[in-house]
C-alpha cells in the first residue's frame, strides 16, 4: 500500500480521505433532503 502511494504520512492521506468521504455523505444528505 505505502509502495503504491508513497505519501510521507499515512495518516495524513487516512485523514484527507476519511474528510472527502464525509463532505460527499454531507452533499448526498443535503441533495436528498432539497
Amino acid at each position: 500500500m505505502s509502495a503504491r502511494y508513497p505519501q510521507p504520512a499515512g495518516s495524513a492521506v487516512d485523514e484527507l480521505r476519511d474528510i472527502k468521504a464525509k463532505a460527499a455523505t454531507k452533499s448526498e444528505t443535503e441533495s436528498e433532503a432539497s
